[in-house]
């Protein structure tokens, strides 16, 4: 059945067929020597779409993919002087020409040697001598004889070669993110081929290009995968490890926490590191800002001898540059002579309403008070501005510590789990987090006040204190300075929870600054108006506050319980 038909030419025009728009489908071109006019009609619909003059009467028109390119050119040979006239891109303009072959020569075109252009062959049948020139430089790439002058010619692929994948890459493979790599293909086998590259060789195709560049911004080690394909099959060629990308440098951000950061003389105290940057980080404090390094390690312990309030300087250097932190005013060592007063507060509060805590900051700061957060449920839905909000926290001098991962009864579930299991799946993983955030815990609270003799014993291995707790502020269990104890107890303030009154409370104060001692307070969520358990009224603090600075006693971090 015919499926179009349309009146294109005239008797005396020759056809010739072509891809001339490298559209992947064939249109047609008349060629009217009487005139040397070329007509072309790219999709076939009976109209000129490009018309040019271009060669004459006597001329012999070939068709070829001359330039590597989707679509086909033109090329005249003049047999009566030998020349050839090549148009690659149909504007009818002379892109190359040179002499080759004669007025009796037959002439072949073809893609002789599998590069995807066309060049071409003379076969002179006076000697049966084939002469093919490849890449159309008008020399002889290969001649042999074959055949003879009543023989007639075909051109053709007459066999698929399979492919065989090959790569290489013209730019370093190895460097710093973003690290840009350009591959060239090295494949052979029957054109066309196509291409499946894997840069990171995770299953998923990131270019089908035959000479990509791809761009590495994440620092590591990748295998590269190419796969290609042709009409005769597939083949694949793996290169492990085949790039290398390193971690841009980062210039270092100066950061430290320590503990305690207060106390009589002499003081000691423990700084940790908390800088970032591309390391190694070359560290130099200084504890009292006199300018004079003091320590050169990551993690340094100093003693202060002497009273006073002192600012912490701590510059950290790597390739990149250099960063300072300057805390001022950060440690405060009080008269440390015998028999001096050791009377005090710790404070401290329960589970994880951060913004609550943080609307207590100026109120804490007007009374002189740090106290202790233990944290609980660290890995649930703790976002950056909580976080945040804790450093700033514990910049302010207060202490950030741990109240459990997963915020389970000990007693209960130990009934069931071996300590190690207990340590785990409630101790170990939220260290981890914790340090991996830029907090690093010293003290532990028991969730529900939940105490177990045997996993106290195996808790001091991760900390200083464990704190239990204790509702019975009539008999407090108040904490000796000195006595290094690892079990305390806390005494609950909740306005509703435990039963204490405020005045129940003033007299706990007191006890502890007649015997000379501390006591441990703790406490859950502060709001305004107290209206369900485990609360305590901004009122209520500020009271406790104002009463024990009146009394002239000392507020306690727990870490700063010696």
């Amino acid at each position: 059945m015919v499926d179009k038909s349309f009146r294109y030419g005239g008797s005396n025009d020759q056809i010739i067929q072509g891809d001339w728009n490298g559209d992947g489908k064939d249109g047609i071109a008349i060629f009217r020597p009487s005139s040397g006019y070329w007509y072309f009609d790219y999709n076939l619909d009976g109209t000129v779409d490009k018309s040019f003059r271009y060669g004459g009467s006597t001329d012999q028109i070939i068709v070829g993919k001359w330039n590597s390119t989707l679509q086909d050119g033109i090329a005249i040979f003049r047999p009566s002087t030998g020349y050839w006239y090549f148009d690659y891109n149909l504007d009818g303009m002379v892109d190359k020409s040179f002499r080759y072959g004669g007025s009796t020569d037959q002439i072949i075109q073809g893609d002789w040697n599998g590069d995807g252009k066309d060049g071409i062959a003379i076969f002179r049948p006076s000697n049966g001598y084939w002469y093919f020139d490849y890449n159309l430089d008008g020399t002889v790439d290969k001649s042999f004889r074959y055949g003879g002058s009543t023989d007639q010619i075909i051109a053709g692929e007459w066999i698929f070669v399979p492919p065989v994948a090959a790569f290489t890459n013209k730019t370093p493979r190895s460097g710093t993110a973003p690290l840009i790599i350009t591959f060239t293909d090295q494949s052979t086998g029957t054109l066309p081929l196509t291409y499946a590259w894997d840069f990171d060789n995770n299953g998923t195709i990131d270019s089908t290009s035959q000479n990509p560049s791809h761009i590495y911004s994440v620092a590591g080690t990748y295998t590269v995968n190419l796969m290609v394909t042709n009409i005769a099959g597939s083949n694949s060629t793996l290169k492990t490890n085949y790039i290398t990308v390193s971690p841009a440098p980062v210039a270092p951000i100066a950061g430290f926490t320590a503990v305690p950061l207060s106390g009589s003389a002499p003081l000691e105290v423990r700084f940790t590191d908390q800088s970032t940057g591309a390391g190694p980080l070359s560290y130099a404090w200084d504890f009292t800002n006199d300018g004079h390094e003091d320590s050169n390690l990551k993690d340094p312990t100093f003693a202060y001898n002497a009273p006073g309030t002192y600012t912490v300087k701590l510059t950290v250097t790597n390739s990149v540059g250099t960063d300072v932190e300057r805390k001022t005013g950060y440690i405060t060592v009080t008269e440390g002579q015998p028999g001096g007063s050791h009377a005090g507060v710790a404070l401290t509060f329960d589970d994880k309403t951060i913004d609550q805590w943080f609307e207590l900051r100026d109120l804490f700061q007007q009374n002189k008070a740090h106290v202790t957060f233990f944290i609980t449920l660290w890995g649930n839905d703790l976002d950056q501005d909580s976080i945040d909000k804790l450093r700033a926290l514990q910049d302010d001098g207060h202490e950030i510590a741990f109240h459990g991962y997963n915020h389970v009864n000990a007693n209960a579930y130990l009934e069931n789990h071996p300590i190690q299991q207990y340590l785990d799946y409630e101790v170990i993983p939220g260290i981890e987090v914790m340090n991996n955030a830029g907090f690093y815990p010293v003290d532990f609270a028991y969730p529900f006040g939940s105490e177990n003799d045997t996993l106290t014993a195996a808790l001091q291995a991760y900390f200083v204190h464990i704190r239990g707790t204790d509702s019975d502020i009539d008999d407090p269990l108040l904490y000796e300075y000195g006595s290094n104890q690892l079990l305390i107890e806390g005494v609950g303030i909740d306005d509703l929870t435990y039963g204490n009154t405020i005045n129940d409370i003033y007299d706990g104060i007191s006890s502890a600054k007649q015997e000379d001692k501390i006591l441990i307070l703790y406490a859950h969520e502060p709001v305004q108006t107290v209206t369900e358990n485990y609360t305590i009224s901004h009122d209520r603090i500020e009271k406790i506050l104002k009463n024990v600075s009146e009394q002239n006693m000392k507020f306690y971090t727990v870490s700063e319980l010696t």
